[in-house]
């Protein structure tokens, strides 16, 4: 959310004031002194409506000028703060119609804004996930609003026992040779120093193999058994009558190319 800048100027030049002299910029009998303020990019800038001078107050109109002196549309007495190269801001008191004085403002923009990182939105969440299957590493958009010149690093670790490992990767892409803990991180960096990171943590597992389900004495108990596996179904089941991992009578499962839910 845009925050709000409020211009305070309810200070008073009271030296000015009893010495009578002229205004800052043209002729008036009040002196305003020129301001300089450092605000946010992004922000909504308030304009001053009043201005106050040993006990007076008068009304405050101002004209606004981008970096390239160029006048900026002001809507309800507020403008975005846009150019990163600051603003002027003219302002002139009157006590009604009569000019009383001028003053300018100079409007200096905080270059401490970090680059927006993020994961693009059309990241396909179909990896394998899975010892010697081909990872697909996120695509990361990242942007600045007030740089074009970004630099990019990116890392991949394997997280274990509290320290990271960093990880080979190439294309957006790896082949896990274990399984574990990993994160993707991401950083980016402007030329003012600015910069910001993003991470994707992950797990790899192990491959499932021919592996024992559930012991039955008869074949026939087998017929109770309902698998769920989506595209694989009963084709995957298959009841063994040789020994495995010292059990006959079992069910087994061959599964590479997807984790399956079975419920037996």
């Amino acid at each position: 959310m845009k925050k709000i800048l409020l211009v305070l100027l309810s200070f008073v030049f009271v030296t000015c004031l009893f010495a009578g002299c002229g205004g800052s910029g043209g002729g008036g009998s009040v002196r305003f002194d020129d301001l300089s303020e450092t605000v946010e990019y992004g922000d909504v800038y308030i304009l001053a409506k009043t201005v106050e001078a040993n006990g007076s107050t008068y009304e405050a109109e101002a004209v606004v000028n981008d970096s390239k002196g160029q006048e900026v549309a002001v809507f309800g007495g507020r403008f975005d703060v846009f150019d990163i190269d600051g603003y002027t801001i003219y302002y002139s008191a009157y006590d009604g119609d009569k000019s009383v004085g001028k003053w300018k403002v100079t409007l200096k923009v905080n270059m401490a804004v970090k680059p927006t990182v993020e994961i693009d939105e059309d990241f396909s969440t179909v990896n394998s996930y899975e010892i010697g299957e081909e990872f697909l590493l996120p695509v990361v958009r990242y942007y600045s609003a007030i740089s074009e010149n970004l630099n990019k690093t990116d890392n991949l670790y394997k997280v274990a026992s509290g320290s990271e490992i960093a990880v080979a990767f190439a294309d957006g892409k790896f082949t896990p040779e274990a399984d574990g803990n990993y994160v993707y991180r991401v950083k980016v960096t402007d030329e003012f120093g600015n910069e910001n990171l993003i991470e994707y943590a992950f797990s790899i597992r192990n491959l499932p193999a021919e592996q024992e389900v559930e012991a039955f004495d008869h074949f026939g108990s087998a017929n109770n058994v309902s698998t769920k596996t989506g595209a694989m179904g009963f084709e995957a089941t298959d009841y063994c009558y040789k020994e495995i991992g010292g059990k006959t009578g079992s069910i087994k499962l061959t599964v590479k190319a997807q984790w399956p839910q079975f419920y037996v």
